[in-house]
């Protein structure tokens, strides 16, 4: 199954973010994935809507929401999901749906902004895009806490799962793996089913970690786990690729 994912994430500029959809129904169980080769590239710079050099996606566009009232305050993820740009902050429980509708097909006018989202708790950090096991597209994130959040476009929480030794503050879907890599700011990365049965872990010294993506699109046969690491105090963006395994066709 080949499945898509480009999401960037970026402290004060959204560069551009793409997210597709999956259609992986199998047991999370079920998961032949070959070993993990953790070789891994760091791509930086200083100047947050220039991506570095060797980054491999395009810009599709630019969208500065620094002087945008609420979206401003504290976002920390962004996805496209069900025909919306979605952010959320993690010190407020409000979820901001803009329509494709800007330069580039990047968000422009505000859909609507909903309050009390994921059951009133919200600080959810990154999000991430994934079926269920009936082939139900869900939003998925963490409080950067052992629980894992399944979330309908609305944002109400239709599940939880609790995974003991769990930090999901970072949080990516992996179509091959079946499974979700997540981490905290400065542990390993960790790829977990929904049972919470540990598919591999990537031993991991980034510091920082808020974001991740994952790719299978931007070389052939391989896919790819992209870990964005923040740096407080600044503007600079910091991306590491590891290598995850050859794609699936």
């Amino acid at each position: 199954m080949r499945s898509k994912l480009l999401l960037y994430i970026l402290p004060v500029a959204l560069v551009s973010f793409l997210l597709f959809g999956y259609s992986v129904q199998d047991n999370p169980n079920n998961d032949s994935a070959p070993a993990l080769t953790e070789n891994s590239r760091t791509l930086s710079l200083q100047l947050d809507t220039i991506p570095p050099v060797g980054f491999p996606y395009p810009t599709q566009f630019n969208w500065n929401y620094s002087a945008i009232p609420g979206v401003n305050g504290g976002s920390v993820g962004a996805i496209f999901f069900n025909g919306k740009y979605y952010m959320n902050r993690w010190n407020n429980a409000v979820l901001y749906r803009y329509n494709p509708d800007g330069p580039g097909g990047g968000p422009g006018t505000l859909a609507d902004s909903i309050s009390g989202y994921n059951g009133g708790t919200g600080a959810i950090r990154d999000l991430t895009s994934a079926p269920d096991g009936s082939g139900t597209q869900y939003l998925w994130g963490g409080s950067a806490s052992t629980a894992l959040y399944k979330l309908n476009e609305l944002g109400t929480r239709v599940a939880s799962y609790t995974h003991t030794g769990a930090a999901y503050r970072t949080i990516a879907w992996d179509p091959n793996r079946k499974g979700f890599w997540s981490s905290n700011f400065g542990d390993n990365i960790v790829c977990r089913d929904t049972t919470g049965a540990i598919k591999r872990t990537i031993t991991s010294t980034i510091a920082g970690k808020y974001g991740m993506g994952f790719d299978s699109t931007s070389s052939p046969d391989s896919a790819f786990l992209w870990v964005w690491s923040q740096v407080t105090g600044s503007f600079r963006t910091n991306w590491t690729r590891f290598i995850l395994e050859q794609d699936y066709r």
